[in-house]
């Protein structure tokens, strides 16, 4: 089709050029203009990298190697020759090398593009930006991969080949683009010649509908999305890996044991690692967990987003004046009247650096004791002096009760009372661990 100009008395054909004619270059210009501004021949698409050739034994490059918003690899392979050459084979060959791309590939080969511009973009945030995704999503990456042929023309060979490619559930589009001379200027009209554009979204449809039938047939992984509310607030969209992740959730929430969901699952769904970490601590602990099979655990497949992570608490019973808990170091220790019953000095200094032993840095023991002081009426508790306490835990901890010296413990309790009254026959006292060397 023609381009045409309108005067003010006549319509005037703009003649038809070359991209040779005009001295323009397939690698140094044209490819150049189309990587940055690529929805002129594809909405909606990114580009990862230019002349993508990550592969042994082969040479071959991509020309532009994009990514669209369904997560999808997208081959853009470009000629400015008037019949397209070989083309459609040459992409063939390259949408099948790139099929298993992995998002953490992508991810590589788009750092390196990113570099290579002079850009110090982080490649990943940008990919999940142009996705809008929250996380790396593997499943739902490179499930489909895409062919782009942009020509100055095609010949039949290709337009035939194309068209035989698509009716088998391949998707390759054919993008013309036809220069134009107008005086000094270049006028580029581009037309998706294959399929026709109005074609484009009922064969892609045909595609998914074909897709969805051969998954159920196969009994392959469950793509379909579904809404979930809880106590009346409802979480829409999910897929079933989000949709068993906020169940789990909303169960623990509410009081639920992780314990007691696993009855119900595989115990690979959950990972548990002791102490309360933040994402980065609970990536480098869990690094270092085996399956029952010997192997590391795909910590991918997990939420491990600082948000994401689940807290329990686990209450251990056992002698702890001599014995080693599994699972330290613990940020809570909780005596109820251990430390108290302890009749010697030298048992009490035990127990307290048994205690330090097993929290982590600022983990806290809460201890019930009884008051030295106090006059009773009747059996009660062990009673014990602040110099008893003073001289068992200062070593192994930081008292904070350091203004005891004249051991008045009303006038001292008036004066701090942050820390718990040491005055009563019951009482609650919290030492924080000190820096062990």
């Amino acid at each position: 089709m023609a381009l045409y100009e309108i005067t003010q008395n006549s319509i005037v054909p703009i003649p038809a050029t070359t991209f040779a004619a005009q001295g323009i270059r397939e690698r140094s210009a044209l490819q150049r203009l189309l990587r940055e501004n690529i929805t002129v021949i594809a909405p909606d698409t990114y580009v990862l990298a230019e002349e993508y050739g990550e592969w042994e034994d082969t040479k071959r490059r991509i020309d532009l190697l994009c990514l669209d918003k369904h997560a999808n690899i997208v081959v853009v392979e470009l000629k400015r020759t008037e019949d397209g050459g070989h083309m459609e084979l040459q992409a063939i060959r390259y949408a099948a090398m790139v099929s298993k791309l992995t998002f953490a590939q992508s991810v590589e080969a788009h750092a390196r593009f990113l570099r290579h511009l002079g850009r110090d973009d982080d490649a990943e945030a940008a990919i999940l930006k142009f996705l809008e995704w929250d996380e790396p999503n593997e499943k739902e990456f490179a499930q489909e991969t895409r062919i782009i042929l942009v020509s100055g023309e095609f010949s039949k060979e290709i337009t035939t080949s194309v068209l035989w490619l698509n009716e088998r559930d391949l998707d390759v589009r054919c993008v013309r683009l036809r220069p134009y001379a107008l005086g000094e200027r270049t006028l580029l009209d581009i037309q998706q010649v294959l399929p026709l554009p109005e074609a484009t979204e009922y064969q892609v449809q045909l595609r998914r509908k074909a897709a969805e039938e051969r998954q159920s047939q196969e009994g392959t992984s469950d793509w379909s999305r579904n809404d979930l509310t809880i106590n009346g607030q409802k979480t829409p969209n999910l897929y079933k890996r989000h949709l068993f992740f906020h169940i789990v959730r909303a169960l623990i929430k509410h009081g639920v044991t992780p314990d007691s969901i696993l009855e119900f699952l595989p115990e690979r769904k959950l990972i548990s690692v002791a102490g309360e970490c933040s994402s980065g601590e609970f990536r480098e602990k869990a690094s270092e967990l085996r399956t029952q099979y010997g192997s590391t655990y795909d910590l991918r497949r997990y939420f491990i987003k600082d948000d994401e992570l689940l807290t329990r608490s686990t209450f251990i019973v056992s002698e702890i004046l001599t014995s080693r808990v599994e699972g330290a170091p613990f940020g809570f220790a909780f005596d109820r009247g251990c430390f108290h019953a302890l009749s010697s000095d030298k048992e009490r200094k035990s127990f307290a650096e048994n205690v330090n032993g097993h929290l982590g840095k600022d983990g806290l023991w809460l201890s019930l004791l009884g008051n030295a002081d106090e006059q009773r009426d009747g059996p009660g508790p062990p009673q014990r002096t602040a110099r008893n306490i003073v001289n068992a835990v200062e070593p192994s901890f930081e008292t904070q009760i350091r203004a005891l010296e004249t051991y008045r413990y009303l006038r001292w309790v008036e004066k701090t009372p942050h820390i718990f009254d040491l005055c009563r026959v019951s009482c609650l006292a919290p030492w924080r661990a000190s820096a062990r060397p």
